[in-house]
């Protein structure tokens, strides 16, 4: 809370929090990582409101899907022989998910952080925004 107070006195800041692709749309297999980043989300876009008075400005940066160990966690975690075939169609779906190289996502960072008017969400990569636009698609139909 410090660090915003001093930011608020100047008059100027900009917070980037870190979210996922997995903030915007669900995966099988993934409810605790999901929960989370959904409530980064609504954290963020409160924030937003909140902070814009004082100058600051908020990023949620939005990674397509990364092969992690996490992932790789989420995937097997589900013991239960039921859970083979969504453990297997998890599988196949994430091979394959990247969000572009590392340097490439350091000079995106760097240019959204040195941004005047930068955008509530960015997202890195081809896969999040495509999956961000059809899960809002599926929440309006039903």
């Amino acid at each position: 809370m410090i660090s915003l107070l001093a930011t608020a006195e100047q008059g100027s800041g900009h917070i980037i929090q870190i979210s996922s692709t997995g903030g915007q749309a669900a995966l099988p297999l993934g409810g605790g990582c999901h929960a989370s980043k959904f409530a980064l989300e609504g954290l963020s876009d409160s924030l937003t409101l909140e902070v814009a008075r004082f100058g600051i400005k908020v990023t949620v940066v939005e990674p397509s899907f990364y092969i992690t160990d996490g992932a790789a966690g989420a995937v097997n975690s589900a013991a239960d022989p039921l859970y083979d075939g969504v453990r297997e169609s998890s599988r196949s779906s994430r091979r394959g998910s990247t969000s572009g190289t590392r340097p490439r996502r350091a000079g995106a960072l760097l240019e959204v952080a040195d941004s005047d008017d930068p955008p509530l969400r960015v997202f890195f990569g081809t896969e999040g925004l495509r999956m961000t636009q059809q899960a809002y698609a599926e929440r309006l139909k039903t």
